[in-house]
């Protein structure tokens, strides 16, 4: 028999006008929050899920808070849990490492479990932005072990009150 599912709440990031209709589109992306450990680091994360992307991976800022000045020790040529990612932007090397993820539950609780996440290496371009800007990814590796539902409420700061009675706020 399946375990019951555990809720997650989920956020989003931008509830935004339609250009030229005044409706409300509630859209953006949507994240989870969780903590992130590894090797005695622990940090708050939200990732974006990402039902696109395989692997779950940290954003280069996150890799640099959980990691601080070991990640500097990492061979992105030479490690043995090195891949490469394909992606919208072009190719990118990672290399993966077990961490603990604690994600909130909905009636209060946590929810644990140890995962492969994806470490990107970071370079920066000409103008001095750091690559790749994307945020930490959660991906079907952990959206698909079945045990998380993902539930999301509509925020109380958002009751759409100023839309006429007969207009959908999410047409």
């Amino acid at each position: 028999m399946r375990p019951p599912a555990v809720v997650i709440p989920v956020w989003l990031d931008t509830p935004y006008r339609r250009a030229g209709t005044g409706q409300i589109e509630v859209g953006g992306r949507a994240f989870v929050d969780a903590l992130i450990g590894y090797e005695g680091e622990e940090i708050p994360t939200a990732f974006e899920i990402d039902t696109g992307t395989a692997r779950t991976s940290l954003g280069a800022a996150d890799a640099l808070d959980l990691l601080g000045d070991t990640y500097q020790e990492i061979d992105f040529a030479a490690d043995p849990a090195r891949t490469v990612v394909y992606g919208v932007a072009g190719e990118l090397r990672c290399v993966a490492r077990d961490a603990h993820f604690s994600f909130r539950v909905e009636d209060g609780s946590r929810f644990e479990l140890v995962a492969p996440v994806l470490i990107p290496e970071i370079t920066y371009t000409p103008a001095g932005r750091r690559q790749p800007a994307s945020p930490s990814l959660l991906g079907r590796d952990i959206l698909g072990r079945g045990v998380l539902t993902l539930a999301w409420r509509l925020p109380a700061q958002l009751q759409f009150s100023s839309l006429p009675p007969t207009q959908s706020a999410l047409r």
